[in-house]
């Protein structure tokens, strides 16, 4: 009995342990964000064989992206593919821990996301950040708590963006996609002309091998025929 009101009691604590923090401002916010987006939550599923975390696969958010303010470069190449022509990034799902985000499918929300080292660095997010949901579209922070009330974070996020010349935006993931798809197809070509090549060389040997086996093969018939002559 004991044992279970123990379990209870964690269960129960977990789950209402209130998330306390201090949101900051969006140029803080967008400082040290590891990626900012936004999107449509579209689905959770898991990632088994990426990193484990006490011995269970990762759990993750699955995003339509729609808008990349940062983050897009070589380092989170791992969260981010493109499905059916559209962009998706996932994050560790954080719904079931103190201060997480449970979102809701099919909604938009601006996402700020931060790298989780106790997960191996994947990409997280949870409610001490800027991330929410977003209604028709508005940016507009409605929050009177929030240091930039009133404020339309959409353009200010741009403001940051085309002041800040170090990270990498959409169209130059894409560029690095196709310089790295070229570079796959021009070693594939060469690959294929080495064989190619190689192949030819090969045909005629045995062209030329199989010549003189028969030549050789004549000769000794001939031979033969001339001694019992």
């Amino acid at each position: 009995m004991r044992k279970i009101f123990t379990i209870l009691l964690i269960l129960t604590t977990k789950s209402s342990i209130a998330c306390t923090c201090i949101r900051a401002d969006i140029q803080t916010s967008y400082n040290y964000s590891s990626a900012i987006f936004y999107g449509k939550y579209v689905s959770t599923d898991t990632l088994a064989g990426l990193n484990y975390v006490f011995e269970s696969p990762f759990v993750v958010d699955n995003f339509e992206v729609s808008k990349f303010y940062s983050g897009v470069d070589s380092t989170v190449f791992q969260f981010y593919k493109s499905r059916n022509g559209k962009y998706m990034i996932s994050l560790v799902n954080s719904c079931d821990y103190g201060c997480g985000i449970c979102f809701k499918k099919e909604k938009m929300y601006l996402v700020y996301a931060y790298r989780d080292y106790s997960t191996g660095g994947y990409l997280k997010t949870n409610g001490c950040t800027r991330t929410r949901q977003i209604h028709n579209d508005s940016f507009i922070t409605s929050n009177a708590y929030d240091p930039d009330y009133g404020k339309d974070e959409n353009k200010e996020l741009d403001i940051l963006v085309q002041r800040d010349t170090t990270p990498k935006y959409l169209y130059q993931y894409d560029s690095t996609l196709n310089l790295q798809m070229e570079l796959l197809h021009s070693q594939l070509k060469e690959t294929n002309e080495k064989l190619d090549s190689r192949t030819t060389l090969l045909y005629w040997m045995m062209l030329g091998i199989t010549l003189t086996v028969l030549i050789i093969l004549y000769m000794l018939r001939r031979m033969k025929r001339t001694n019992n002559t």
